[in-house]
């Protein structure tokens, strides 16, 4: 099981939120004093905004904002006069200390990986042996980790109950991460480049392709179950039906169901090209899925026969995405964005981007439709009509598919080389990482707020104040963190009917 992160309480601002245990520290460069006084750092009730305590005892901080922090000490602990709080950082500022020994810490476009917030018990910031209940800070968008693999990165991660990230890159390897610092569990070689996305099974089995024509079934320990082998690259993620079997598509013009235990195929439907597309998967089971023919198939579970198909004018490479009010949204190569209705595949509306839409939708709770397009813009689209509701300008390609957190903070990455945090309800940018190569790879964010993402060569974990996902329809590429391509939670009567 992953590690919890702290629920934000959402008090009354007298409220106090113990967030840890403090001993006196080092100050940087300084040789370590040990402390025996202990010492807590409460956080008063408006801290939720602006400021996450994580289980290791790194405290994130929101850019922009205003904390106010008092120091507890034990029983019977003077603090003296002169005391005062202190900070190693130039966007950070801290007022004196009231009677109290409260302290308001402001944040001023605090960007840095590393900074520090102490109190010197004699008032002199520089004396390392009058520091007491020094903390580590953090700003959102600042890196936890980074993993070097040795080619791109442009396959999306999946989360793993919260300890363990996996993912592939183009040097033809899977690799299974440690969750919280990035350190290597293991990697299974495949005999070509991985644009797929890893696939969680309910046993941990872990679906991914790889242009060397397979789909792999490997175990949770890295050893390989079974392979299936195609007639072309496997570029499309998998999705998993309710009852494990993996619908998966292929440059050999095909869809593939294949049974989980053994990866023989039930069925195989056969598009007019490729299938590049990873299919979506209705509450009903239908698969949805696009191909470069130019089509949406709406495809029956059991047989693989289409239910209905829509066509557009342009190759469909991309996954669709399902809202809560029975529609598939999904873009084309022709520059549209599409509105389908699940069960009939009849249109609603579309809505004209500047070029190709290579990127997948994500729905928020309240319906609206966020997807990129090749024209440089992220949209935000009204469920409805389909309407912009706003656009936000990257100035290049937008191929990521965003990622939409339970705080309403959208994440995507662009060929500019940033990683863009967004406010979903104005399109304002929150923050950017910026990576010195362009990102492909969509987002995936951990329950304590960690963002994972591909960022050239590399695979990267970006500290944050979001806590999870959103709780819509589909907030990301392929629904989930297993990846698995459709809602986790089906009821019976939904099951029976599969």
């Amino acid at each position: 099981m992953g590690r919890k992160r702290r629920k934000p309480m959402r008090t009354l601002a007298s409220s106090l939120l113990a967030v840890s245990l403090l001993m006196v520290a080092r100050t940087t460069g300084a040789p370590s004093i040990t402390e025996p006084r202990l010492a807590f750092l409460l956080i008063e009730g408006n801290a939720p905004a602006h400021f996450l305590g994580l289980p290791d005892g790194t405290v994130v901080v929101r850019q922009q904002g205003t904390l106010t922090l008092q120091l507890k000490l034990s029983a019977g602990t003077p603090l003296s006069s002169k005391a005062q709080a202190c900070t190693s950082q130039l966007a950070l500022s801290v007022s004196a200390l009231d009677s109290q020994a409260r302290f308001t810490l402001t944040a001023r476009h605090f960007t840095a990986n590393h900074a520090d917030v102490w109190i010197s018990t004699n008032g002199n910031c520089n004396d390392a042996g009058s520091a007491l209940g020094k903390r580590t800070l953090r700003a959102e968008g600042s890196v936890k980790w980074t993993f070097a693999t040795s080619n791109r990165v442009d396959s999306s991660p999946a989360i793993a109950g919260g300890s363990t990230v996996y993912i592939g890159s183009g040097d033809a390897n899977v690799y299974a991460l440690g969750a919280a610092t990035g350190q290597l569990r293991w990697k299974f070689k495949t005999g070509g480049y991985v644009f797929a996305s890893p696939v969680l099974g309910t046993d941990g089995v872990i679906y991914i392709g790889s242009t060397d024509h397979n789909i792999y079934a490997i175990k949770p320990d890295g050893k390989l179950q079974w392979k299936f082998r195609t007639g072309g690259y496997v570029i499309a993620s998998a999705a998993l039906g309710v009852d494990g079997t993996v619908y998966v598509g292929s440059d050999d013009r095909n869809v593939y169901a294949l049974n989980p235990l053994t990866g023989k195929p039930k069925w195989v439907f056969g598009t007019g090209k490729a299938v590049e597309s990873s299919p979506a998967i209705g509450a009903d089971g239908t698969v949805y899925v696009g191909s470069a023919d130019t089509s949406v198939y709406a495809l029956n579970p059991r047989t693989g026969r289409p239910r209905w198909t829509f066509s557009t004018n342009g190759a469909v490479l991309f996954s669709p995405a399902l809202g809560q009010n029975n529609a598939v949204y999904i873009g084309s190569n022709d520059g549209n964005v599409y509105a389908l209705d699940a069960a009939t595949g009849q249109l609603r509306w579309k809505f004209g981007t500047g070029s190709l839409v290579t990127s997948s939708p994500a729905v928020g709770v309240d319906g609206t439709v966020y997807i990129g397009s090749n024209d440089g813009n992220l949209y935000a689209l009204n469920s409805l009509d389909g309407q912009p509701r706003w656009t936000f300008a990257t100035g290049n390609f937008v191929a990521s598919s965003p990622a939409l957190s339970a705080d309403g903070t959208l994440y995507v990455g662009a060929h500019n080389g940033n990683v863009y945090a967004i406010n979903s309800q104005t399109g304002r940018p929150q923050w950017n990482y910026r990576t010195n190569s362009l990102v492909i790879s969509s987002p995936a964010i951990g329950t304590d707020g960690t963002v994972y993402v591909g960022t050239g060569r590399n695979v990267s974990a970006l500290y944050s104040l979001s806590p999870g996902l959103a709780t819509s329809s589909w907030p990301k590429l392929h629904q989930n963190n297993n990846n698995t391509g459709r809602p986790e939670k089906v009821a019976p009567s939904q099951k029976a009917h599969l």
